[in-house]
């Protein structure tokens, strides 16, 4: 028998909240409405290029620490780089396409239908509860804010307000001193095995 924890630790995007799975269609409803004012760039290009240019920016660990503390800006450079390569310089109209994409993934955000009922299961049984999220302070605070997260919580913990993150240890040691447990006594939940489950369990939690 696994011994009931004293807390456990979630993440936020993509463990609580459906995150990535409206990207690639945001994406391409944002290239269909600008690509007539790409020059003769088909949507489908755009596309291409946005989502290549994304996973190279995105797969460098210090451009993706740099992006995820900056959305906004990190969504511009990608779609300014996308449309240089396809010999289109417009700051103006890459700024459009991005706030586009913002304003489109806004929208489709929402929580896994289950997460709410889990998260008070959990708390009917006394565990208690912290949500440990990356990204910048005002962007994951207003998700807390808009889904009603931090009545389920004895704590949030954000990258951007603390400045540090995962996959640091630091991050989990100061939810462990936040709670009075052992590592030994938390769980750790999350969609990421390097960050989520590799380093807890380096520290004695169950990931």
């Amino acid at each position: 028998m696994i011994p009931k924890p004293k807390a456990i630790l979630f993440d936020m995007d993509d463990t609580l909240l459906e995150f990535s799975a409206s990207t690639e269609r945001c994406w391409v409803t944002v290239c269909d409405r600008f690509a007539p004012e790409c020059d003769g760039v088909s949507s489908q290009q755009l596309l291409d290029a946005i989502n290549g240019y994304r996973n190279w920016y995105w797969g460098d660990p210090d451009r993706h620490r740099r992006g995820r503390l900056g959305l906004k800006e990190a969504r511009i450079e990608i779609v300014t780089g996308a449309l240089h390569q396809l010999g289109l310089r417009n700051p103006e109209l890459a700024e459009q396409v991005a706030q586009g994409y913002i304003a489109s993934r806004a929208e489709a955000l929402s929580l896994f239908p289950e997460t709410i009922e889990v998260l008070e299961r959990l708390r009917a049984l006394e565990i208690r509860l912290v949500l440990v999220t990356n990204g910048e302070a005002k962007h994951q605070r207003g998700s807390v804010d808009r889904f009603g997260l931090a009545t389920h919580f004895d704590h949030v913990l954000i990258e951007g307000e603390l400045g540090f993150g995962k996959p640091e240890e630091r991050i989990y040691l100061h939810a462990v001193s936040l709670l009075g447990c052992q590592p030994s006594e938390e769980w750790m939940v999350g969609d990421n095995l390097e960050w989520e489950v590799v380093v807890p369990q380096r520290l004695g939690m169950r990931a």
